[in-house]
């Protein structure tokens, strides 16, 4: 089959080109850091104590890239960098160096990275992924496999190419291992995962605590919940369809607390990495939006206000 390349290096991104490759995709991992790529270079991608070798790596910071990358080859293009990454310059790079019959498929936790790739980029040639696969960043080259879940694809448009595409790229992804479903209405399931990340994230970023932490603890348990009642009132107010019972989604947060107990969320290990957190397309977003809509959500800012004075949000 044609070439996939994977734009971010990331847990999520090392973890899918690494299983793409065992899989005998011809995968091409870009990131963006040029010290990372010479270290995946060196000595591949190890996952769960397996080495993958047989991955290209390209750091995006060229641009335009090397002339021996053929991007006429890709068919698809996995973009796994953090919501926040998505800017207007992000997006121009996309752009102007893969070919325009490549069809991304955007794979983030919050929300508004769509609004912003559709700045340049058509809708036709977008899908939109959720996921609850689980995964640890270990080192610039060690990923683990952390829990599994599943990995939802959605359009936002009807099209037959579309469809098409869809359904291409979730087999790839079944033939890796990772079970899959196409559906309709890909924003119910972005809004939804937004609000468990609202919740979830900086409060065990916030506490240093692992995920079951939230749902055994009766204080954390009493916070989650203050968090999520705000975080559901927005969502509800974004949503063109309806976003299902508050109290099956509370207990879907606290089912997935129990099965993800000992992992640490993406927005923890970025607090204990030194890394910038992502929190601006979660939560910082959820502020706006509760501003613009004239919703009270005060846990939240005071869990932005905690977090800016001890300096996370730098």
């Amino acid at each position: 089959m044609d070439s996939i390349g994977v734009v971010g290096s990331g847990a999520i991104g090392m973890l899918i080109s690494a299983k793409l490759a065992m899989l005998g995709v011809d995968v091409h991992l870009f990131a963006r850091r040029p010290e990372q790529v010479a270290i995946l270079q060196n000595h591949g991608i190890k996952i769960d104590h397996q080495i993958v070798n047989h991955v290209r790596y390209y750091c995006s910071l060229d641009m335009p890239l090397s002339t021996s990358v053929d991007v006429n080859r890709f068919r698809f293009v996995i973009v796994a960098v953090k919501n926040d990454d998505i800017d207007h310059s992000f997006v121009q790079w996309l752009q102007e160096t893969f070919d325009r019959s490549v069809y991304f498929v955007v794979i983030q936790n919050g929300i508004g990275h769509v609004e912003r790739m559709c700045e340049r980029i058509k809708l036709e040639r977008l899908c939109v992924a959720v996921t609850t696969e689980a995964a640890q960043k270990v080192s610039d080259r060690e990923v683990r496999h952390t829990g599994r879940g599943i990995t939802r694809f959605g359009t936002l448009i009807t099209s037959n190419d579309g469809t098409k595409y869809q359904q291409e790229i979730s087999s790839v992804f079944e033939q890796a291992g990772f079970e899959t479903a196409q559906v309709d209405h890909i924003q119910w399931f972005v809004l939804r995962k937004w609000i468990l990340n609202c919740v979830i994230n900086p409060l065990t970023a916030r506490y240093r605590v692992m995920n079951g932490i939230i749902e055994q603890d009766d204080y954390l348990r009493g916070q989650a919940r203050l968090l999520f009642d705000e975080a559901y009132s927005v969502a509800l107010r974004c949503s063109e369809v309806y976003l299902g019972d508050q109290e099956s989604l509370w207990d879907e947060l606290l089912e997935l607390c129990r099965k993800t107990e000992v992992n640490r969320s993406s927005m923890l290990q970025d607090l204990e990495a030194g890394r910038r957190l992502e929190w601006q397309s979660l939560n910082g977003e959820l502020i706006r939006k509760s501003v613009h809509m004239g919703i009270a959500v005060p846990n939240h800012r005071l869990l932005e206000s905690w977090m800016d004075q001890e300096g996370c949000l730098k």
